[in-house]
Formats: C-alpha cells, sequence, structure tokens
C-alpha cells in the first residue's frame, strides 16, 4: 500500500497517531487520546469512520469486533501501519502534504450574524438534549450514539466561544446534524435535526 491510497482524513488520523505514541510508553491508543492531536480537533464521527476504515485496511488493530468498537476502545499499529506512518512523517518532514484551502479554516465572521449564530446555538443544544436523551438510538448503535453526542458537543462549545472555522464547524456540526436528519427522517429527532442544519447552515454561509 502506497500513500496515495490513502484519503487526507486518514493521512490526518495515522500522522496524529504517531504524535500521541511519540508522547508515551504505551504502543496503545483510541479515538480519545488521538482527536486532541488533530488538526482543528476532528469530529468523533469523522474519526470514528477513519479508524474503521484503518481497521479494515489492516493498518490498526484491535482486540475488539467492528461491531462493539467505540472511541474509548484501544487500539495499536499494525507492522504495515507503523511503517506508513513513518512514511507520512517522513513526508511532513520534507514540507509534502502542506493542509489546503487554508482560508476554509480561517475563523468565520459570527459578529455579523448574532442572531442567526443565537439561533444556531439554541437548535443545536436541544437536538443534542434529544439524542442525548435517545435511549433505543444508545442501545442499537451506542459507539455511534457517543461519538454524535461528542462531535455536537464540541461544535457547540466552539460555536458558543465565536472561534469555529467553516470547515470545523462542518465537521463538528453539520455533518452529525445531517446523519441525524436522514437516519431518523420523520421522527422527532430527525425533525430537529432539519431544522438545526438550516441554521447551522445559515452560518456556513458567510463570507469573510
Amino acid at each position: 500500500m502506497k500513500q496515495s491510497d490513502l484519503s487526507a482524513l486518514q493521512r490526518e488520523v495515522l500522522t496524529s497517531i504517531f504524535d500521541v505514541l511519540d508522547q508515551q510508553d504505551d504502543h496503545s491508543f483510541t479515538i480519545l487520546s488521538v482527536r486532541p492531536k488533530t488538526r482543528q480537533r476532528l469530529s468523533p464521527g469523522l474519526l470514528y469512520g477513519a479508524f474503521q476504515t484503518l481497521l479494515r485496511m489492516g493498518l490498526i488493530e484491535t482486540n475488539e469486533s467492528l461491531e462493539t468498537f467505540g472511541p474509548e476502545k484501544s487500539c495499536t499499529l499494525s507492522e504495515a501501519g507503523a511503517e506508513m506512518v513513518f512514511e507520512l512523517r517522513h513526508a511532513l518532514a520534507e514540507g509534502e502534504g502542506a493542509p489546503e484551502n487554508i482560508e476554509a479554516w480561517s475563523p468565520l465572521p459570527l459578529e455579523r450574524e448574532p442572531d442567526a449564530v443565537e439561533q444556531a446555538i439554541g437548535r443545536s443544544e436541544e437536538l443534542l438534549e434529544r439524542v442525548r436523551g435517545d435511549n433505543g438510538f444508545a442501545a442499537t448503535e451506542p459507539a455511534t450514539h457517543k461519538a454524535i453526542i461528542w462531535s455536537l458537543q464540541s461544535g457547540l462549545e466552539a460555536l458558543k466561544a465565536r472561534l469555529p472555522s467553516r470547515e470545523q464547524l462542518r465537521a463538528l456540526l453539520y455533518q452529525p446534524i445531517q446523519y441525524l436528519a436522514k437516519r431518523f427522517g420523520d421522527a422527532a429527532i430527525g425533525q430537529l435535526a432539519k431544522e438545526a442544519g438550516k441554521a447551522v447552515l445559515r452560518l456556513l454561509g458567510l463570507k469573510d
């Protein structure tokens, strides 16, 4: 397998895993320990999907089944994964793999639309509370339920601090909200997600 076979997200996760392992004696890591090392703190949902893909590719390993795998479950790099990580770190040291579209990571001018910001916060908080209290979702898809809650919480924290960039807001709030809208359709959570999605989408449309 070559670097070119990996997506930008998979490369980001693998290099972040290296940063985690470089600062500890233990050779294991979790989604929870890797997330703070990623640029702009990637959403739990994105990380969960990336970890699942890397597990299937054989670049990381776990004793858990894919069905029970979650953010707190321990993983290690496989031999192939370790080789790939060192290749990626070497490429970064040589100046390759610089982040693209820097403007997308610049803070949004939220001060121009204070009412829209408050509406997005209110709708997202209402959705978060409904998701947090959905015992059926938690029972049937526990890992996804945890990841969605974590992502919405992180996005709200950034939004309340008036700090998020367009890409951060898209990854932390809009994408998990869209997932919930499709997953629950006309059910209460689905309807709340649609309203929250409209509010967040308005913020994503702000221009510098």
